[in-house]
């Protein structure tokens, strides 16, 4: 596995996804997933888990829905620190992993 890693963050690198969530308040978390030049991304797969840091008592596995060209789902979070653990596969086959840590205060 260690051996392919520095090809497998090279090619998900050459995605040039950018990702980014966002907590409007009304019990969802949207996720933007852009490419380079700012469209949305489409990939073949993607799967989100919600996390904290500290414990998995509130872990959450997101189902997504395609909005505006945003990924929605509804989310349980309080406030504190976050982690969205994000795994999918790209339309050409490219694997994609990325974590966003943030944090929330109602």
């Amino acid at each position: 596995d260690s051996q392919t890693f520095d090809d497998r963050r090279l090619a998900q690198e050459a995605l040039g996804w950018n990702a980014s969530v966002e907590i409007p308040g009304d019990g969802t978390l949207v996720l933007h997933l852009v490419d380079e030049a700012g469209a949305p991304v489409a990939p073949a797969e993607l799967t989100a888990l919600l996390t904290r840091p500290t414990n998995r008592e509130e872990d959450q596995l997101l189902s997504l829905t395609r909005v505006n060209g945003a990924f929605v789902a509804p989310a349980v979070l309080g406030d504190g620190q976050w982690r969205l653990r994000l795994t999918g596969v790209a339309r050409d086959g490219t694997d994609y992993r990325h974590n966003i840590t943030f944090r929330h205060f109602e």
